[in-house]
């Protein structure tokens, strides 16, 4: 589900949300979300009228993440990351284990 409101003349809108670039905090007109150049991207009209695409993850357009906002910053991994690092290092262990290099 989007989080985008209606906004101005009923038309949906997002903000970005990424903290480091220069459209930070500014409200768009949603055009779409598609997949392009193999990422998830919101399309949308920049500040000159042309249409313009940022990443879906640097917008209040996708729902967020349960577990950041669970962990509230007090970690930097989510558990499904640990367990995919922990299979890597078992993988890595046996390796050396074995000889192999």
């Amino acid at each position: 589900m989007m989080s985008t409101t209606y906004g101005v003349n009923g038309q949906k809108t997002f903000k970005i949300t990424h903290p480091f670039i220069p459209q930070y905090k500014r409200e768009y007109v949603f055009i779409d979300r598609r997949l392009i150049w193999g990422e998830d991207r919101v399309v949308y009209f920049d500040e000159n009228n042309d249409v313009a695409t940022v990443l879906s993850s640097w917008t209040d357009v996708i729902e967020p993440d349960m577990f950041a906002m669970q962990s509230a910053g007090r970690s930097n991994f989510r558990y499904p990351d640990l367990v995919e690092l922990s299979k890597i290092l078992k993988y890595l262990k046996n390796q050396i284990n074995n000889g192999v290099k």
